[in-house]
This record gives structure tokens, C-alpha cells and sequence, in this order.
């Protein structure tokens, strides 16, 4: 079949979706989600593969290697796409290279150490809201702010940190990503056709329910310059605090 032709049909078999970590976290949460919304509008099967290791760096590996034609595709976070080009000396694929971002679906993120607030044995940390939330209601923890640069629309009450300390701003996500040298046709309908599954308001309240408001991107234009963006910013922090893992 042409190529032309098989990208005008796209999709014409089922999409694998890559998830870097195990079943159960708010990754594999926001692919399973995605992947439900997009099988039922492409009318094909999206199969979830979670590869978790290496802080999402082997399912990085996998979508790098795999066929640039929209049948692989990644749940990528920050981990394995802005901090680890500035944390490990060596890489087995080069972000801006390797890999064609799609879009962006921002969320509130967080730490395991609730108990040890509760019990006074720490005096603060970043949580994620759906973890954090139950004991801010009942008066048990105190809400002091969102740490992304703008208010949240899930807790419209509680003020982003920017608005005492200016410029402020860490913002955790997840963002579906493509092989590099992916046609842009197909490239162009994933982004569209994802975001749309963004708006599903089925989709919107499973994912506030475990704590994620998910946004797309305006343009996959704009979520390689956020990209860009953070994968400076965490170089900054990774060399002044002469960071070192490798």
C-alpha cells in the first residue's frame, strides 16, 4: 500500500501506548484514560504496555526505537524527558532528536510522606491533591499552596506559590509523545484527536478524581517550547546543586 494512502487511513490497526511505570500510578491513570477516549473516536484498539524501569527511561528507549508511523506511543514525564538529559552523562536517545512531542497534559504533583506530616514529624511537603486533600478537608493538614504558576481550577481557593515568590513555578505532567520522522499528517491528527479526548467530560471527571486537572496543548508547537523551557531550568538546578548520578 502507498504510504501516502496508508496515512490517509490512519489509523488502520491498533496503537500501542507505552506507560514507563507500573499499573495503578497517575501515568498509567492518564494513558489508560487517553487510551480509552481514543479508541472509541479512531474505532481502534489502543493497547496499554506499561514498561516501567529506569525512571521512564526504558520506555523512552522503546518509542525511540520503534517505527515512526503513529503505531507506538509514549505516556512520557518529566523524568525521562527534561531532567534526565542533564542528570545522566549517558543517554540512549536524545530528546530533541528522538523523540516528536504531541501533547501536554499538565498535573498536580506530590510526595509519599503524608504520615510523617500527620504526625508532626515533618513540618511540610508537596503532595498531590488526591492524596492530600481528604486530611486538608477534615482540618488535619493545612493547604498553603499549588506550587504551578497559576491557580488551580480544582482548587480555584488556594494560592499558587508565584503570587509570593514571582516566577515561581513546577508543574508536574505527563505528555503523549511519538517517534521522531512520524509523518506530521499523522502526527497532526493525534494531537487533535487527543486533546479532543481531553475535553470528554467522562474523561475530565476520572482523572480530577484521582487528583489530575488535565489541560492539552495549544499546539504541539507549544509543548516542545515547554519542553525546551524546563529542560533548561532543570539543568540550572542539576548544576548548582552539582547533582550527580552517573
Amino acid at each position: 500500500m502507498p504510504q501516502g494512502f496508508a496515512q490517509d487511513r490512519y489509523p488502520v490497526r491498533p496503537i500501542r501506548l507505552l506507560i514507563p511505570f507500573p499499573p495503578g500510578g497517575a501515568a498509567d491513570n492518564v494513558g489508560r484514560a487517553i487510551g480509552e477516549r481514543l479508541s472509541a473516536q479512531l474505532k481502534q484498539p489502543v493497547v496499554i504496555d506499561n514498561r516501567p524501569g529506569a525512571a521512564g527511561r526504558l520506555a523512552t528507549d522503546l518509542l525511540v526505537r520503534a517505527e515512526p508511523d503513529g503505531y507506538t506511543l509514549l505516556v512520557g514525564t518529566p523524568g525521562a524527558i527534561t531532567i534526565a538529559p542533564s542528570l545522566h552523562k549517558t543517554l540512549s536517545y536524545n530528546v530533541d532528536r528522538d523523540i516528536l512531542p504531541i501533547t501536554h497534559v499538565p498535573y498536580k504533583g506530590g510526595g509519599p510522606a503524608l504520615i510523617d506530616l500527620i504526625s508532626g514529624d515533618i513540618q511540610v511537603m508537596f503532595s498531590t491533591a488526591v492524596v492530600a486533600l481528604p486530611h486538608v478537608n477534615s482540618g488535619r493538614l493545612r493547604a498553603l499552596a499549588v506550587i504551578t504558576a497559576q491557580r488551580q481550577a480544582l482548587l480555584p481557593n488556594l494560592p499558587a506559590m508565584s503570587e509570593t515568590v514571582p516566577g515561581f513555578g513546577i508543574s508536574n505532567w505527563d505528555g503523549i509523545f511519538a517517534p521522531a520522522r512520524t509523518p506530521p499528517r499523522i502526527a497532526d491528527r493525534l494531537f487533535v484527536e487527543i486533546n479532543k479526548a481531553l475535553q470528554s467530560a467522562e474523561l475530565r471527571q476520572r482523572l480530577n478524581a484521582a487528583g489530575i486537572d488535565p489541560v492539552g496543548s495549544a499546539s504541539r508547537a507549544d509543548f516542545v517550547k515547554s519542553i525546551r523551557d524546563e529542560t533548561t531550568q532543570w539543568a540550572k538546578v542539576i548544576k548548582d546543586a552539582n547533582i550527580k548520578v552517573d
